[in-house]
């Protein structure tokens, strides 16, 4: 019986001793599956945060590629305001209009003297362009944020003359003496085409090739007929011409 007892004791802590061990192995079993896992997570927030972050990317830089690929259409050519054909200024002001935001490049005579950016509502102004004592030709051209480049604007022509018109005065003659019953006589002339002419403040009759007529009513005896001639670039002239009248 004594032998009994001892073997049921030994099988008591053997039990003890196993389920002891037991418990210590699914310890670190679980503790293991805790590390392993924490480590997996980690990893797959970090592999996940790269390709979140490189298809971000490439998401980016194939939609900028599309965006400026896709960008083939050239701006509108620029439109540069109305200058007048001829000055006798050494310089002009350039403005105009365009596409909003454009680069806006002027040439002169087909060399490019300056660039700009057109403002919000298109309009852009290059200031005062020194221009060339000749015919002057101004374009501009436009370039849009893709490169796209548009065609030439309409020209814009000025010419540079700072000289006085010549005055050609045909009729009446220097120191001649006219007669009339009827107290009128007619003024001819000629200068520059386009110019302005008036006679005696009264403004003549203009031809296309620069001759004029105008006429004036004479006084008995000696006559002053005055003449002022303002060409197209702006410059003056004047000239005088003394004759006598006699009314039958």
């Amino acid at each position: 019986m004594v032998i009994n007892l001892v073997i049921r004791d030994r099988s008591r802590v053997m039990q003890r001793h196993q389920t002891v061990e037991h418990k210590l192995m699914i310890r670190k079993i679980a503790i293991r599956a805790f590390f392993a896992i924490s480590i997996l997570f980690i990893l797959y927030l970090w592999v996940f945060g790269i390709f979140s972050n490189i298809n971000n990317f490439w998401r980016n830089f194939r939609g900028a590629s599309k965006s400026l690929s896709s960008d083939l259409l050239s701006p509108i050519p620029p439109y540069i305001n109305k200058i007048p054909a001829f000055t006798n200024k050494e310089s002009i002001e350039i403005s105009g209009s365009s596409e909003n935001g454009t680069k806006v490049e002027l040439y002169l005579n087909g060399t490019k003297v300056s660039d700009t950016i057109s403002d919000k509502d298109g309009s852009f102004n290059f200031g005062q362009v020194k221009i060339q004592p000749s015919r002057n030709t101004f374009y501009a051209v436009a370039y849009d944020d893709a490169g796209n480049k548009s065609i030439e604007s309409v020209d814009q022509i000025i010419s540079f003359d700072n000289e006085k018109p010549k005055i050609e005065i045909l009729e009446p003659e220097a120191g001649k003496t006219y007669s009339s019953k009827v107290r009128t006589l007619k003024v001819l002339g000629k200068t520059e085409g386009g110019s302005k002419v008036t006679v005696n403040g009264q403004i003549a009759v203009m031809q296309e090739d620069g001759s004029f007529s105008a006429q004036i009513y004479p006084v008995e005896g000696g006559n002053k007929i005055t003449l002022d001639v303002t060409d197209p670039a702006g410059n003056s002239n004047k000239a005088e011409r003394f004759f006598s009248f006699n009314e039958e």
